[in-house]
């Protein structure tokens, strides 16, 4: 039925126009500087100018698009260099068929990095336990899966903070997230009250296991498919997803007589 209804209502009904931007080119200052304003508890300043640039297509992912906003600020005040000076805007890929709405559907991928954001995010502490950015917005129209989340550059925080690439990732990076994502580990490890917050992250639970014979096995090989038209090394990793899909739920099993905490769930170099 998940098929039937996203298909009625991407190519039969309308949905109502949301008032909010779906795109990162659809974003204006007014509504911009109002979102930020109103998050940083102030009124005094004024967005000049906003500059948007996106990554090639072939950095992009399969499942949505990124982009990044620069922000010429007017005013004067004691706030003024805590001002975000670039914000990163992440949306539904316009590519995006009735396949891959239905995963977004299944998976509820955008609600559960829109979870992370906000529950990690808070804080501008760079001795956090992980360095994750600010949630500023997010919005989705659930008939068809359209979202947007706007949040912090986090290049704003540290200039040496450059996103990864393939096979260009530093040994002593990969060291440090690595610690990074082992002290976040630690923080929920068994802990039933941290995850009261977390109701985003999936649980190894029946609908896990449902999860992995469904939506993942359907998509892994759609998934090999993109990367290798994009030129990744995939080789690295099918062996990886093959196992997941062929014993996952089994794990599933396992994982849930244990302790559980939260996990990143798309760390690669791309993204962090």
């Amino acid at each position: 039925m998940t098929a039937v209804s996203t298909f009625i209502s991407l190519y039969v009904l309308k949905p109502a126009k949301p008032n909010f931007p779906l795109l990162s080119e659809q974003i204006t200052s007014e509504w911009l500087q109002t979102l930020l304003l109103s998050k940083l508890g102030l009124t005094c300043y004024t967005i000049k100018e906003l500059t948007i640039t996106a990554p090639k297509n072939e950095e992009q992912g399969m499942t949505s698009k990124i982009a990044f906003i620069k922000i010429t600020w007017s005013g004067s005040g004691d706030e003024f260099e805590s001002l975000p000076k670039s914000i990163v805007v992440k949306c539904t890929s316009r590519d995006a068929d009735l396949g891959l709405r239905v995963l977004f559907r299944l998976s509820k991928l955008a609600e559960r990095e829109a979870g992370f954001l906000k529950l990690n995010g808070s804080s501008k502490d760079k001795e956090q336990d992980i360095l994750s950015p600010i949630l500023y917005f997010y919005g989705i129209i659930e008939q068809t899966q359209d979202f947007i989340i706007v949040m912090e550059d986090i290049r704003d925080r540290d200039s040496n903070l450059k996103p990864g690439k393939q096979g260009q990732t530093k040994i002593s990076d990969i060291k440090k997230i690595l610690k990074m994502q082992a002290k976040t580990h630690a923080n929920y490890m068994g802990r039933t009250a941290q995850f009261e917050a977390c109701e985003f992250a999936p649980k190894p639970t029946d609908k896990s296991q449902q999860f992995i014979s469904t939506v993942v096995k359907k998509s892994w090989p759609r998934f090999k498919s993109w990367a290798r038209e994009m030129g990744l090394d995939v080789n690295a990793v099918e062996s990886c997803g093959d196992e997941i899909v062929a014993k996952g739920s089994k794990w599933c099993d396992v994982c849930s007589k244990g302790p559980l905490t939260l996990v990143h769930g798309d760390s690669h170099c791309e993204n962090l």
